[in-house]
């Protein structure tokens, strides 16, 4: 119990004898003595009745709002994005003017992607790229009257770069049922992400894009959401993926909702897809069909014939994404790394018949992925990408390829065991099926491919407070070292 008493001292009116004016002051309780719902009501800045509060006349219908005295955390959340949301626009701005000034020239596929911009003011098109015009279209269109040049080009995607996180910034935390703490810093700091913000790449306005469908989703603008991946996917036609993936997202959210309503045990599935599942996605299959239609009249995805580009499958892309895993979420890992390997050893100690028999498994998948390694892509060879790097050590030596295989296994153990204790798992599993399905038919290895997955996984991951200060901090430093590579011209991410 508190000293001061165990009722609460509401507002207490006082009469000065020597003056004729009325005074109102406030004694709050402690802690202990608020019920659970009053809490609620303090926090939100609820009007509670002075009838209701000892010490206040019975007569008085007036009430007093609690949050004159307390700013209520709302504001204060909103405050903090408002603030960091800007921070992320600034460095932006920054590396833009760092990266032009130590490196005004173009930089790898810079040079034919800003060709192709320039081809655009002549009405013509370069036909060596691999990907649609999407990007290359709306730089030449925004920059038609000063006439196409490089730093223009870096500019317009820096500010379209910057929109991206003001846009993620401003869509609810809340959607569907469904809850994510997000910060806007994390998106706008992610390491294979940041470098490309201001570089002539399609990469960050497709992401834009896709970023504007998830905005037009949580405000059930569907059909606004259906355009802005259509342009998404005019941008890099690989993002069809992606659509189909938002489409299956709508579906396993209707799919929620039907249990939240209860009515699973009255309608047929065929009743479930027409009145909650097709209404939403209506729109997207439009744009699906239109983009398979745009690409089967050619005959190909691809809009080059450059062998390197061909639909294949590489095995690399699977073990940069443990690499990338591992690396962006280190400071998760070291931080739940005991618990984990805890609760490994624990699962072998329980079941040793069934462990032995996974173990075995693992064994021989280890000594396939091992013995048949090959880092076949000849983009793949150059030691000027960072990325390329662990993979050239694996195709040289053993060791590396033990290691890299350990790391893909040990990796999954924790993605695995950090999500199966989120609320949005489902989604995340969801989502890691369509990463899957969406690095399979790459032949090149990039870590640039991974940037749709992993701002995707931000709407479904919930962080500390602690571990989002954490993260922020590392993707900062990470970024800064990446940005000076670059800018320096000593390789590429």
């Amino acid at each position: 119990m508190c000293k001061e008493g165990r009722a609460y001292k509401g507002p207490k009116k006082r009469e000065n004898s020597e003056r004729s004016e009325t005074r109102v002051e406030f004694t709050f309780p402690c802690e202990e003595d608020i019920t659970a719902k009053e809490k609620r009501a303090n926090h939100a800045g609820v009007t509670l009745p002075l009838a209701t509060c000892r010490g206040g006349p019975s007569d008085l219908s007036q009430s007093v709002r609690l949050s004159s005295v307390a700013v209520p955390a709302h504001l204060k959340n909103l405050k903090r994005l408002f603030h960091s949301t800007h921070f992320g626009i600034i460095c932006y701005f920054i590396w833009y003017l760092l990266f032009s000034y130590l490196h005004p020239s173009p930089l790898e596929d810079e040079p034919v992607h800003q060709n192709v911009i320039a081809s655009f003011q002549h009405g013509n098109f370069f036909s060596e790229l691999p990907m649609l015009p999407g990007y290359h279209w709306l730089i030449a269109t925004i920059s038609h009257v000063p006439g196409p040049s490089l730093g223009l080009s870096r500019f317009l995607t820096c500010l379209i770069s910057a929109a991206m996180i003001a846009l993620y910034a401003s869509i609810p935390q809340q959607q569907n049922g469904h809850s994510s703490k997000r910060s806007p810093l994390l998106l706008a700091f992610l390491p294979i992400l940041f470098p490309y913000t201001s570089m002539v790449y399609t990469d960050a306005v497709a992401l834009f894009f896709i970023i504007g469908a998830v905005y037009f989703r949580a405000k059930r603008l569907d059909i606004f959401a259906a355009l802005s991946m259509l342009i998404a996917c005019l941008i890099r036609q690989s993002n069809m993926v992606w659509l189909i993936f938002m489409m299956a997202w709508s579906a396993l959210d209707a799919w929620d909702q039907c249990k939240r309503e209860n009515v699973l045990s009255r309608l047929s599935l065929w009743n479930i897809f027409t009145r909650h599942l097709l209404p939403k996605i209506f729109s997207s299959l439009v744009v699906l069909s239109f983009m398979s239609a745009l690409l089967l009249s050619r005959g190909a995805v691809l809009y080059s014939d450059v062998s390197q580009n061909r639909l294949q499958p590489n095995i690399g892309n699977f073990y940069i994404l443990s690499f990338v895993a591992l690396m962006l979420w280190a400071p998760i890992w070291l931080e739940r790394a005991r618990d984990d390997l805890r609760a490994f050893f624990l699962k072998i100690n329980t079941n040793p018949v069934q462990s032995s028999a996974i173990f075995l498994f693992f064994i021989a998948l280890s000594s396939v992925l091992i013995t048949t390694f090959d880092n076949w892509h000849p983009w793949n060879e150059s030691t000027g990408y960072l990325h390329n790097i662990p993979l050239i050590l694996m195709d040289k030596y053993i060791s590396f390829r033990i290691l890299g295989v350990i790391s893909f296994f040990l990796t999954a153990w924790f993605v695995a065991r950090f999500w199966s204790l989120q609320e949005n798992r489902r989604h995340l599993l969801l989502l890691t099926f369509f990463t899957f399905l969406f690095l399979l038919p790459h032949p090149l290895v990039e870590s640039r491919y991974l940037i749709v997955p992993f701002a995707l996984a931000s709407f479904f991951t919930n962080y500390t407070d602690a571990q989002t200060s954490k993260l922020t901090y590392w993707y900062f430093a990470i970024s800064v070292v990446t940005c000076l590579i670059i800018a320096s011209g000593h390789g590429m991410l």
